[in-house]
């Protein structure tokens, strides 16, 4: 993996963990099922898995 790629996929992270932080800071700190298996298809996507 070149040094732009692992860049490319801390950002990518580093949106997802925040996006997943916002979700549980509006529903009372945890996440709706709908919400976690969205957050853990972006994660699916980002590794390629």
């Amino acid at each position: 993996m070149s040094r732009t790629q692992a860049a490319k996929l801390h950002k990518e992270d580093r949106q997802i963990r925040r996006q997943e932080r916002l979700t549980a800071a509006q529903n009372g700190t945890h996440i709706a099922k709908l919400e976690q298996k969205t957050l853990t298809q972006q994660i699916s996507r980002q590794t390629g898995k």
